[in-house]
């Protein structure tokens, strides 16, 4: 069962007790506890933070809760050890939402063979239904009939799955779970259950999110960068001609800058619309949906300008902000 798997370690199962369990409809069906676990089993392979990521070196206590709820939290447990859980809902409705994407053939149709797909029912409008649809392990969702969809909704499963593991990753690398606790008795981050008092503590926490996207968009960018211009042979990204960038660098890049902004984009827009006004940051106890959205795109865009090539910036911004255009136009057609 899926309780007997869900913890690393008895402190961590402890902590996240009174977590689990939420939102049970039964035990689960074969299909539906491998592909949970599917993914959890490759997560788990990337909760580390290298030196070369940052400026802290660690692999925390990393485990599955079982809770059918969209969440993940950072926290330390008994013995002060660094923790992430993931609740097993955010798998599934991450994975169920890229599925009802990519089994329409009025989206990305130049994915795969598209006349493969029948589309299928809409999904509700209202983000709190869609996202209990999502998340309820009960409801069948519908999967892309043609292999190279299908594929590509599982890698648009993993950026997503990966860009929260960081977020939270960053909340313990850079003291936010430690300077809660300490300040207001908070022993974790829950990403969806802030409570604050007070204009200051509404605007730090807006500050520890802000912090915690951008850092693993920097993080996913360098990471990514670096392995890959060391596959190319590329020695000093910095000195490449420009001319080689547009012919050569830059039509590889692209498809990949595309589809992290694509997959980072649509997460966010699981929650909802959330338009603001610039008055009511002050009363917000967490980032605007829309501000973040954007800050996590320019940050990437930006990391690739400092650090990597400027000209490479200008190439691939375009498949970046189109990743977002995509991803909006994907809410509307699944939602109808």
């Amino acid at each position: 069962m899926l309780g007997e798997l869900m913890t690393d370690t008895e402190s961590f199962d402890d902590f996240v007790h009174d977590r689990g369990g939420l939102y049970r409809s039964g035990a689960l069906s074969s299909e539906v506890e491998k592909e949970i676990f599917q993914y959890y089993s490759w997560l788990a392979q990337h909760a580390e933070l290298k030196g070369t990521e940052a400026n802290c070196k660690f692999r925390p206590c990393f485990g599955l809760i079982n809770n059918h709820g969209f969440n993940a939290i950072a926290f330390r447990n008994s013995l002060g050890t660094a923790c992430v859980g993931i609740y097993a809902g955010t798998i599934r409705a991450l994975h169920g939402l890229f599925c009802n994407i990519m089994a329409r053939n009025d989206i990305l149709i130049r994915i795969g063979l598209v006349d493969e797909e029948k589309n299928p029912p809409f999904l509700s409008d209202d983000p709190c239904e869609c996202l209990h649809v999502l998340t309820d392990f009960g409801v069948f969702q519908p999967q892309p009939a043609n292999e190279i969809r299908r594929l590509w909704a599982e890698q648009a499963t993993k950026q997503a799955l990966r860009f929260v593991l960081r977020h939270e990753l960053v909340h313990l690398a850079h003291g936010h779970v430690d300077y809660l606790n300490d300040r207001y008795g908070l022993n974790c981050v829950s990403e969806l259950e802030w409570s604050s008092d007070g204009k200051s503590e509404l605007s730090e926490c807006q500050v520890l999110e802000f912090d915690a996207d951008s850092c693993a968009a920097s993080w996913w960018c360098g990471v990514f960068l670096e392995e890959w211009f060391a596959s190319e042979g590329f020695n000093d990204p910095r000195s490449i001609a420009n001319a080689e960038i547009e012919s050569i660098i830059a039509p590889k890049l692209r498809i990949a800058f595309f589809q992290w902004a694509f997959s980072v984009s649509a997460l966010f827009r699981l929650f909802g619309d959330a338009r603001f006004e610039a008055g009511s940051l002050a009363l917000a106890d967490y980032p605007p949906l829309r501000l973040r959205q954007v800050i996590v795109l320019r940050t990437v865009i930006d990391h690739v300008r400092d650090r990597w090539n400027s000209h490479l910036a200008s190439i691939i911004e375009p498949a970046v902000w189109s990743g977002l255009d995509v991803a909006e136009a994907s809410i509307e057609r699944i939602t109808g």
